[in-house]
């Protein structure tokens, strides 16, 4: 008796099963490469089209990827690509935040999520929606840990353009704080880069100074001058400084600070004008106005 008449039934099966199987399996990743293949081809099609500004084209080409292989990796790209000319060659802002929408819906797992969410919050900040620039850069500052010092600093400047100055300076002080904190695993924490950092002392200044704290302001571009010597904006701060000192009614130390950046200012002009401004105040001492009669007279 042969051997394949002793086994049971169901293992006789088995074996064509698994052989139907191998086949079913072989021809799945085929028809997979076909799929992969065929977008990749479309997608290639699409980027040539947009290379010579045939936007109609080009979004025809990336629509047809996202519709008909949606479980491709080019149909997150597809999508990105069709937000971006929307933004930036058509100039249709709204279907490009849609496009943005369905990117990070469809697929939140893809890179392009994240450039979707970066690029919304361009796009939001730069249209005046401050609070949903904040949500997010939240968002990103939740899902790229080592980008986080980045984001909050994004955070910041948001809530400062909104004119929420208290809960700007919360946001750079606690980063200042955050860079010394160890990381939840108890390595040491990553340093900020030094472009950031001057950045982050520079805006914690002149927010004292807009919420009309003229020491504090003062004390803190001290700070930023001594931490940053060679930095772009030391002759901004410079001046910021003296505005800071002639608000404190320092006159004489703000007028120096203008004398030692007169020449390198690159406005010398306006540094010159404000000199005589202040040596004018210093000359005449106090003034006073006319409420009747709208003029200046001298006490």
């Amino acid at each position: 008796m042969k051997l394949r008449a002793i086994l049971p039934y169901k293992l006789q099966l088995s074996g064509t099963w698994f052989a139907l199987f191998a086949v079913l399996f072989t021809l799945m990743l085929g028809l997979s490469g076909c799929t992969t293949d065929s977008a990749k081809k479309v997608y290639e099609e699409g980027t040539s089209l947009l290379g010579n500004a045939d936007y109609a084209g080009a979004i025809a080409k990336f629509n047809s990827i996202t519709r008909n292989n949606p479980n491709s990796p080019y149909a997150p790209k597809s999508q990105y690509m069709l937000a971006t000319i929307y933004l930036r060659n058509t100039g249709e802002t709204e279907k490009a935040k849609e496009a943005y929408y369905t990117l990070y819906y469809n697929f939140p797992q893809s890179p392009e999520a994240v450039k979707a969410r970066k690029d919304l919050a361009v796009i939001y900040s730069a249209s005046g929606e401050h609070d949903r620039a904040v949500v997010e850069y939240q968002w990103l500052l939740d899902k790229s840990p080592d980008e986080r010092y980045k984001y909050r600093y994004l955070i910041g400047m948001e809530y400062l353009l909104m004119n929420d100055l208290t809960q700007a300076r919360i946001e750079f002080t606690d980063l200042l704080a955050l860079s010394k904190e160890p990381r939840p695993d108890g390595s040491p924490p990553d340093e900020i880069a030094p472009g950031l950092l001057a950045d982050i002392y520079f805006q914690i200044a002149g927010i004292y100074y807009l919420e009309g704290d003229n020491s504090a302001a003062i004390t803190a571009y001290d700070d930023f001058i001594e931490r940053f010597p060679d930095h772009p904006l030391k002759l901004e701060a410079g001046l910021n400084k003296a505005k800071s000192l002639e608000a404190a009614a320092r006159l004489p130390e703000a007028l120096s600070i203008l004398k030692g950046i007169e020449n390198e200012y690159p406005n010398k002009e306006a540094i010159t004008t404000y000199i005589r401004w202040i040596e004018r105040k210093i000359r005449l001492g106090p003034r006073y106005y006319s409420r009747e009669k709208g003029k200046r007279w001298r006490r």
